[in-house]
């Protein structure tokens, strides 16, 4: 085949292929490229204090729950102990035995020790989500 047979009233044609290619940018690729392996660095460093810090509050979140754990089990054990207080007093008033403010005093220890036992039900809870929050766990 010829070039008669695709274009016959033509004698000759040409093809033109351009490549662009640049020898010398004044070092602005190599600036381009530390600038991007700076920022690069940069971002792994950021990833790392984030992760370190989600660490930290995980850590600091689990020991507070321990904690508010062991307060309510003692609040347990305070509540258990200001109601046998209670009805002791109460039954050595029935027999004359204690006096009305003495029973009333126990009565009183009674309703601040279960007031304490609900708080720390209530900081446990709050413990305990502010734990999920830490490790991406919402409770809804």
């Amino acid at each position: 085949m010829e070039g008669k047979d695709f274009f016959p009233d033509q004698e000759n044609w040409s093809v033109e292929v351009k490549i662009s290619l640049s020898l010398f940018d004044g070092f602005a690729t190599k600036a381009q490229i530390v600038q991007a392996e700076s920022g690069l660095e940069r971002i792994k460093n950021d990833q790392k204090q984030v992760v370190n810090d989600i660490c930290i509050e995980v850590r600091e979140s689990y020991l507070n729950l321990l904690e508010a754990e062991e307060e309510v089990n003692t609040m347990k054990i305070t509540v258990t102990q200001a109601e046998e207080n209670f009805r002791i007093l109460e039954g050595k008033y029935q027999e004359g035995m204690a006096t009305n403010t003495e029973v009333l005093d126990a009565q009183l220890l009674l309703y601040s020790s279960r007031l304490s036992y609900y708080r720390s039900l209530f900081d446990y809870e709050l413990v305990m989500a502010t734990l999920d929050k830490a490790v991406g766990n919402l409770r809804l």
